[in-house]
């Protein structure tokens, strides 16, 4: 990871026009997104709970579970420092990371900034 922000920092910071990183602020965005939204596990409300609640209760009951927590912390931990890092968190994008829930780990440490063990330590500790 710690190599691949380098090499994207680079190449975001110097070699794209502001459109490009427009556009890889934006892909990026809607992956965040993705990510966020796919453990929602839809699809098994639909199958077994759509009958007992909302989809707007499920959405907040599975947010709102430990294990999502946790799983949530440790992702975006990582992701949203490193899309700052490389260049892809600026003052355009980060209202759309604040309505999604985001902001919130945009202050975190980078890969560049971790060691290996620190990592592992994170890890654990989740």
């Amino acid at each position: 990871m710690h190599y691949g922000v380098l090499a994207l920092r680079d190449h975001f910071r110097n070699e794209l026009s502001e459109a490009e990183r427009h556009e890889r602020e934006d892909w990026a965005f809607e992956v965040a997104l993705l990510m966020r939204n796919r453990f929602l596990a839809f699809e098994v409300y639909e199958e077994w709970f759509e009958h007992k609640l909302t989809r707007k209760e499920w959405a907040k009951f599975v947010t709102n579970s430990p294990g999502f927590s946790i799983f949530r912390q440790v992702m975006f931990k990582r992701l949203v420092p490193n899309l700052r890092e490389i260049g892809l968190l600026s003052d355009r994008i980060k209202p759309h990371y604040q309505r999604a829930g985001l902001m919130q780990y945009a202050d975190g440490q980078s890969a560049t900034q971790l060691s290996g063990d620190q990592m592992i330590a994170d890890l654990d500790a989740a």
